[in-house]
């Protein structure tokens, strides 16, 4: 069994673990470990967390945000809770944030090390046939993320794994060896005033990243906008009212978002 690293910080006040948040934790033990190379797991290092039916179809998700080991590994992974507490991940991943610098502190790996992953250039104009690149390589059992100019790709051990960033720009050199993902200060899910879907958003440096879900495919993949949003200048952390993502001021107040 896979130790879980952590875990305890996250407890709520009577010392337990919210019970989607157990079902995930096992479900990964016994069954999809995310991260698995050459047969050599690295324990999970959760972060924070968002419970919420984003797209009302009964069916419970929770965004799990995490600290990955390998730079190509998404920030934030969708899992499903079913009505009789089966557990499934949704195959795509979100990463919100820019795409940065390395940062040696962060110690992360590199999936071009495990001599399963590549690089290929594909034209920026050709978006769509990055997505049907990246959905057959996913056939295969092969993760991929797709970038602006490139699609990487590399293959685990377990279920595969599939992150979007084609909306980011980089000055990278079609190969994702000089930079890394960006990990949010804080997350959050809900209603937003005067929108149809709910959101899930996430605060990285001075901009929110908001992601307006759909629903989810059959195939894993997320029907999702995504919008960027500069971090009011007043804003303190995330707070839910009643089911709505809003704001805590730098004063006490709250504010609604305004996307």
């Amino acid at each position: 069994m896979l130790a879980l690293v952590g875990v305890s910080g996250f407890c709520q006040e009577n010392g337990q673990l919210p019970r989607e948040l157990e079902l995930i934790f096992n479900y990964v033990k016994e069954s999809d470990y995310p991260e698995l190379f050459n047969g050599d797991p690295y324990q999970v290092r959760p972060v924070s967390w968002q419970i919420i039916d984003i797209d009302g179809d009964g069916v419970t998700e929770v965004f799990l945000q995490t600290f990955p080991h390998y730079r190509q590994s998404p920030t934030i992974t969708i899992y499903q809770i079913g009505p009789n507490d089966n557990v499934t991940r949704i195959t795509e991943g979100l990463a919100p944030g820019p795409l940065i610098a390395l940062d040696p502190e962060d110690d992360y790996f590199d999936t071009h090390t495990t001599g399963t992953a590549i690089d290929m250039q594909i034209d920026n104009s050709a978006y769509e046939k990055m997505r049907a690149l990246a959905k057959s390589t996913l056939k295969f059992g092969m993760s991929s993320v797709i970038y602006k100019n490139f699609l990487h790709s590399d293959k685990r051990d377990g279920k595969p794994v599939f992150i979007d960033l084609s909306h980011l720009e980089y000055n990278a050199d079609n190969t994702c060896s000089n930079f890394q993902f960006s990990q949010p200060a804080a997350i959050a899910a809900g209603r937003v005033k005067g929108k149809q879907e709910n959101y899930f958003m996430a605060v990285v440096g001075n901009e929110i990243y908001c992601y307006a879900i759909k629903g989810f495919a059959a195939d894993g993949w997320i029907d999702k906008t995504v919008s960027i949003l500069k971090k009011p200048s007043d804003f303190k952390e995330f707070v839910i009212d009643k089911g709505q993502v809003k704001y805590m001021t730098q004063k006490g107040g709250s504010k609604e978002l305004k996307i």
